[in-house]
Order: structure tokens, then sequence, then C-alpha cells
């Protein structure tokens, strides 16, 4: 998913690869349930992040990826 404004995803979990990436906007992920191993990358050039759920998640090459990346905003990813 590609944008020049605001993402929002609002999960349930995570099975796939998911990506989102805007040029400018903040990016929020909201998960329900927390997977057990998850690949992550969380990016930005001007703006927070904030992701510390998912710093204890073990990384592992067979998870599914979660990749979030804009150019000029937060990232902030949490549980519900």
């Amino acid at each position: 998913m590609e944008s020049s404004n605001n993402i929002t995803l609002d999960l349930e979990t995570i099975h796939t690869d998911i990506s989102a990436q805007s040029e400018v906007g903040d990016i929020q992920v909201m998960f329900m349930e927390l997977p057990d191993e998850l690949k992550y990358t969380v990016e930005t050039e001007v703006g927070r992040r904030q992701y510390d759920v998912l710093k204890n998640i073990p990384q592992s090459e067979q998870a599914p990826t979660l990749s979030l990346k804009t150019e000029v905003g937060s990232i902030s990813v949490i549980t519900k």
C-alpha cells in the first residue's frame, strides 16, 4: 500500500506480508493479537517511531513481514 496521506491499518493479527509506504503522512497499525514471530522494518526520515510492542517478538525469516516506511511522518504500532 503506497500513499501520500495518512495510513491506518486495523488488523486482527498478521498472517501474510504487509507493506505500507507514504511520502508524507503518518502510519498507524493496530493489532488485536500480536503474532508469535514477525519480520519487521519501521523507517521514517522525519518523524517519531513508536513500535515497542514489536520489540519482544522474535524476528524470523519464515515469519510474515511487516514493512512500514514514510519519508515525513510518524509511525506507530499498537495493540487494542
